[in-house]
């Protein structure tokens, strides 16, 4: 029940998701840390065709392996899951292309 005034959404820090897959956030994290496939994959104990399978949204990690992955690439599992959240930090260079919208 919600009183005149009050709102029964939950806020979340960020306001609004980013618009992108959990496969493309997987990137941009990987990336943002200068982390390879190969790195990441042993990093959380699992093949590279797993990993790269997650990165082109052909598969999702379970939930042990998805919160494993949040921790390694130093971003919340609702950041990797939906967007929500702080992103990883863009990386430097020319190189970097924002995600399409």
């Amino acid at each position: 029940m919600t009183f005149p005034g009050e709102s029964n959404t939950i806020p979340f820090p960020s306001g609004r998701a980013d618009g992108d897959t959990l496969g493309g956030r997987i990137w941009r994290a990987r990336d943002a840390l200068g982390l390879e496939l190969p790195d990441l994959a042993s990093r959380i104990g699992l093949p590279e065709e797993t990993v790269g399978g997650w990165e082109r949204d052909h598969a999702e990690p379970d939930t042990k392996a998805l919160f494993m992955l949040a921790g390694v690439l130093s971003v919340s599992p609702s950041w990797l899951i939906a967007g929500i959240g702080v992103p990883p930090p863009e990386p430097s260079g020319s190189e970097y292309l924002p995600p399409l919208q």
